[in-house]
């Protein structure tokens, strides 16, 4: 079974760079594969319209060096980000993982490529995470990368 539209899920982290490789990878061994790389974005609800605008062009920065990888290594490649306020009725990884799902239905993707963090303390078990969310109610199947760096930095 072959993968022909990859979206994986990236955020500002040094961890991030290990996710981004492995969908690469994805990408090369499916040639002609492409990705689509995803950020989202979480805004405390307080956040003046500045800090927005700085938010948004950290994120460009990002993407676009992800981009310039991609292609690099003739990967066909797009990216996409989604900006929201904090919400404090749920957990933010629900938002998060439901706006990665949207985004792999939206764009049709056939896989879609997160990291995963181990749990540290006992509040995390009653919490769902991204990758839980993701695995959960993605119409595709998740790749879940996981780390020695990655465990490190949590």
């Amino acid at each position: 079974m072959g993968f022909s539209r990859i979206l994986v899920a990236v955020d500002a982290s040094p961890q991030a760079s290990v996710v981004f490789e492995q969908a690469l990878e994805l990408a090369k061994k499916n040639y002609p594969a492409s990705l689509m790389i995803f950020h989202y974005i979480e805004l405390d609800a307080i956040a003046c319209p500045s800090a927005v605008g700085v938010k948004t062009e950290q994120t460009q920065r990002l993407l676009q060096s992800y981009l310039q990888q991609a292609r690099h290594q003739s990967i066909t490649a797009e990216a996409s980000y989604q900006v929201e306020r904090s919400r404090k009725t749920l957990s933010s990884t629900l938002y998060i993982g439901k706006s990665i799902c949207h985004m792999a239905k939206d764009w049709d993707a056939d896989l879609i490529v997160l990291g995963k963090k181990n749990c540290k303390n006992s509040t995390e078990f009653v919490l769902i995470s991204v990758s839980d969310y993701a695995i959960y109610y993605s119409h595709c199947p998740v790749f879940l990368i996981q780390d020695k760096a990655f465990n490190s930095y949590i």
